[in-house]
């Protein structure tokens, strides 16, 4: 029988209690490693970013990380967002609906989907994930920095040439925008 994470830091699911991780630095070469927290919401102090993503396809299920020295599956899209997020090094504690939330647990998820909305407007941060650069959208993103505002916009030029303005319809019609939870999440 495979280790148990969450039997070894539950939460108390009569109170606002969320479990957060910490994202451990390590070589490119080195598993991805986190350690479990558990915290109460409104706590004096507690800063932590909360994560908007896409679980994505449940078969992609074999990517292995490390929690509290203990191996954990989780999908391609979050180990992307683990991997990426290590080597920036800019992290802290994070909520992880897939990784906090023991998903086997009805009472438990049902407990912390009653909390989304606190869980999601006491983060200091709500980072969007929206997956790997693709399809251009390194060139989207610059684009959409560079957005002239209303004032500075001149009615005859174009707002973006037709590459960038490809790049943008890609981005915006990736699988995250199409999301039930993403106007909670990120307001």
């Amino acid at each position: 029988m495979a280790f148990d994470i969450y039997s070894s830091l539950p939460i108390d699911t009569a109170s606002k209690e969320i479990r957060l991780i910490k994202l451990i630095p390590g070589r490119e070469d080195e598993p991805i490693s986190c350690i479990f927290h558990r915290y109460v919401l409104g706590s004096p102090d507690l800063e932590y970013t909360a994560l908007s993503y896409t679980w994505g396809d449940p078969e992609s299920t074999k990517y292995t990380i490390l929690i509290n020295n203990h191996a954990f599956n989780v999908r391609q899209n979050l180990w992307h967002f683990l991997k990426q997020g290590r080597q920036f090094g800019r992290c802290g504690l994070l909520w992880i609906d897939a990784i906090s939330v023991d998903q086997s647990n009805i009472k438990e998820r049902n407990h912390q989907v009653a909390l989304m909305r606190d869980i999601y407007s006491q983060a200091s941060h709500v980072f969007i994930w929206l997956g790997l650069a693709a399809e251009e959208s390194d060139c989207a993103i610059k684009r959409i920095r560079r957005f002239p505002s209303k004032q500075a916009r001149k009615p005859s030029h174009p707002i973006w040439s037709y590459r960038e303005g490809r790049a943008i319809l890609a981005l915006f019609s990736r699988k995250y925008w199409r999301r039930v939870w993403i106007t909670q999440e990120i307001v």
